[in-house]
């Protein structure tokens, strides 16, 4: 909750980021996809926390593929609308995956600084994480990530022989930007690495923690754990 002397300084807007048109000018608007509305504006900190609802129904368009399109659509934004050395801020899953390890590459090479942070809250069990890019330039190499991500979101939304988007499988998103055989070479996977051992971490120690707790409810009163059993002797 914002306090009410800074509240005026916001403005909350509630509507589903899938429904905003986000592909390149040179496109026709099909219907039913609105204009985003602070193209027009910058930031100096930008927060990518859209996640998919569980009750959400899917679109006509680009059925199966709405999390992939709500990470690039994001991702889209944020480049879109930071301010030239400002922060950009965004939700991801899984360090390991292709499709994240990709994002992670393109956030690197147009941020002065980029951590990988993982809450040690909610998140501690779970695979995901927040890619913080500070310092992010504003330069041809974002603008060229932003062309191909608004061609990426037409194609895997209007694409495809019935025009109702291309099937991409994940680990070929942004392979245009990041080829694979740049993504592992051996100074990208170092870095890679460096960036997500501390999530990695923080994740392992919440899941044995967490599994300790299942296997002692498990035990019936009484009953010492694996630990606090003493091996029985034999008796000649």
């Amino acid at each position: 909750m914002l306090s009410s002397d800074i509240d005026n300084r916001f403005q909350l807007i509630w509507h589903n980021l899938l429904s905003y048109d986000l592909g390149p000018a040179s496109r026709r608007t099909l219907l039913g996809h609105d204009p985003f509305p602070f193209f027009s504006r910058t930031f100096n900190l930008i927060l990518l926390d859209g996640h998919r609802l569980r009750t959400q129904v899917e679109t006509e368009f680009a059925r199966g593929s709405e999390h992939e399109r709500l990470l690039l659509g994001q991702f889209q934004i944020g480049l879109r609308c930071v301010m030239d050395g400002g922060t950009i801020v965004m939700k991801l899953s899984k360090v390991e995956d292709e499709l994240t390890a990709r994002v992670l590459v393109m956030l690197d090479k147009i941020a002065n600084e980029l951590y990988v942070h993982k809450p040690t809250s909610t998140h501690r069990n779970r695979a995901s994480c927040y890619a913080i890019a500070k310092g992010v330039r504003c330069n041809e190499t974002l603008n060229g990530y932003v062309a191909a991500l608004q061609e990426l979101w037409y194609e895997m939304t209007y694409g495809g022989r019935e025009g109702r988007g291309t099937s991409i499988p994940q680990e070929q998103m942004l392979e245009g930007l990041v080829p694979f055989d740049e993504l592992t070479e051996e100074t990208n996977l170092d870095r890679l690495t460096a960036l997500g051992t501390g999530a990695w971490k923080i994740q392992l120690d919440a899941l044995r923690m967490q599994h300790q707790k299942y296997e002692h409810s498990r035990r019936p009163p009484g009953v010492p754990g694996i630990r606090g059993q003493r091996p029985e002797r034999s008796h000649a």
